[in-house]
């Protein structure tokens, strides 16, 4: 049996890094809990997946855990000019849930509650925090005005995250529901 100490150590299983071959050596080396993520890849190659880590704990009498990371609900901005738009600090922009192609002094937001759920001061992180922007108005029906703080060259259809705000988005999605199931019916019964 292959001996661990009590750090753990969290893999996350990619194209890359799907095959028996592979998992085995990342066992080997000391992972402790595959993650796989819904976001990306089919139920196929999930399934593929937790079957893989299934038998090589059987072989390997181990107990590598599955860490099944759900999608959960995705805030974006749409369409920008020309698919780049600069985004510059210090400079002031809109949010619109009315559908349009963005540009630098407007971008459309695809959450639909986002005026109505900010607040003056609250952050907009877009494209995993590259771009940084605090809330500076809100009409409370359509718009929002904010402010750059961290900018740089913003393509199509990023996602943003507003990590001081309450949304009022399920945290749960349809999709998320299906994936669970999905993935615990192949957990549990293979």
């Amino acid at each position: 049996m292959i001996k661990h100490n009590k750090t753990k150590i969290i893999a996350t299983v990619g194209p890359a890094s799907a095959s028996e071959t592979i998992l085995k050596k990342m066992i080997e080396e000391g992972v402790d809990i595959f993650r796989i993520n819904f976001s990306h890849g089919s139920y196929g190659e999930v399934k593929k997946i937790i079957l893989a880590i299934r038998s090589l704990n059987k072989k390997l009498d181990t107990n590598i855990g599955i860490l099944v990371d759900l999608q959960g609900p995705k805030i974006r901005i749409g369409k920008v000019d020309g698919n780049r738009v600069e985004l510059k600090k210090g400079e002031e922009i809109s949010f619109t849930t009315k559908e349009c192609v963005g540009d630098e002094k407007k971008l459309y937001i695809n959450y639909t509650h986002f005026p109505s759920d900010v607040a003056v001061g609250d952050r907009i992180l877009i494209n995993d925090g590259k771009f940084l922007l605090k809330v500076i108005g809100t009409n409370k029906r359509d718009t929002v005005k904010a402010k750059i703080i961290q900018g740089g060259t913003l393509s199509s259809n990023k996602g943003v995250n507003l990590p001081n705000t309450r949304i009022s988005l399920p945290c749960l999605t349809e999709k998320d529901y299906k994936d669970l199931e999905f993935a615990l019916e192949i957990i549990l019964n293979g």
